[in-house]
């Protein structure tokens, strides 16, 4: 059984617009609102949130030759 899902973004703002047009087909909405993620969950009270979706970083990492 798969307890959430996570998804990630460079864009957590137009992220945002767009996983709100479709999760609310689902049920789902914003529960847990943070700089680095916005999780989802059922609307009912004590719900756990069930998708993520995550800012990713922007540090490039370095290659090692």
């Amino acid at each position: 059984m798969i307890g959430y899902v996570m998804v990630g973004s460079n864009d957590i703002d137009k992220s945002t617009c767009f996983y709100d047009s479709i999760l609310c087909h689902s049920g789902l909405q914003k529960q847990e609102i943070t700089e680095d993620y916005i999780g989802c969950a059922q609307s009912k009270k004590n719900a756990q949130v069930e998708f993520y979706f995550t800012l990713l970083s922007t540090r490039s990492s370095k290659r090692r030759a």
